[in-house]
């Protein structure tokens, strides 16, 4: 069995914070605004066209960031504001600073790790790894794509189980930039990926540094 990657001690935080989602996606009270600054002022998250960010269900500490994204119009209220070209939930987490192996060093690594019970137990949301089933993971342009599906939780959530993400690293910290539907609700083939792509690109322009800038080589391509 492959052994974990030395990036995978800083995985399990990474998806405990990304497990903020748990209380989040409920959106909560705040306004809506095109973009924010978290981790110490040092990441700018913005979304693409039509998403905005839910201050409110912001967080934002020593240990990391999260931030969730929806549409505009639904988030203000305001039927005239900008809706996105696809029905979809965003989040991004930002790890904090602190000292390790980054994303990159450990890229040819993360996939065969992902596929076995330990990798699929970190990827779902009660560490179970029979609720996840990886349909790819892909190590492109210094980023790692994955394909997820995870039955655990997903109802209470109100989403579909599959979600796409993407992980990367920005100066000393990871980024995990995650796409998932609202349940119910379906997008045309390739129409995930190609969120994700947007996600990616409108985070490389807010940010002057980071893999994020590239988003050339997604799998499945814009749809």
């Amino acid at each position: 069995m492959p052994k974990p990657p030395a990036a995978l001690a800083r995985w399990p935080a990474m998806l405990a914070l990304a497990g903020v989602l748990a209380g989040c996606l409920g959106f909560a009270d705040g306004k809506a605004v095109d973009s924010v600054l978290v981790a110490r002022g040092e990441v700018g998250v913005a979304g693409p066209r039509g998403y905005c960010i839910d201050t409110g269900a912001t967080r934002d500490t020593a240990a990391g960031a999260f931030v969730l994204l929806g549409s505009c119009a639904a988030l203000s209220g305001n039927p005239r504001a900008p809706h996105p070209d696809r029905p979809a939930i965003l989040t991004a987490a930002v790890s904090d600073a602190g000292a390790g192996p980054s994303i990159a060093g450990a890229l040819s690594d993360l996939p065969e790790f992902l596929a076995t019970r330990a990798g699929r137990a970190s990827l779902s949301r009660t560490g179970d790894p029979d609720s996840v089933t990886l349909h790819s993971a892909t190590a492109r342009n210094g980023i790692l794509w994955l394909h997820v599906r995870d039955t655990a939780g997903h109802e209470s959530l109100g989403i579909e189980p599959d979600y796409w993400r993407a992980v990367f690293d920005l100066g000393p910290r990871i980024v995990t930039l995650s796409v998932m539907v609202p349940a119910g609700k379906t997008l045309l083939p390739g129409g995930a990926e190609a969120t994700l792509e947007q996600f990616l690109r409108r985070m490389g322009e807010v940010n002057a540094r980071g893999a994020a800038a590239d988003a050339q080589g997604a799998p499945g391509g814009p749809g």
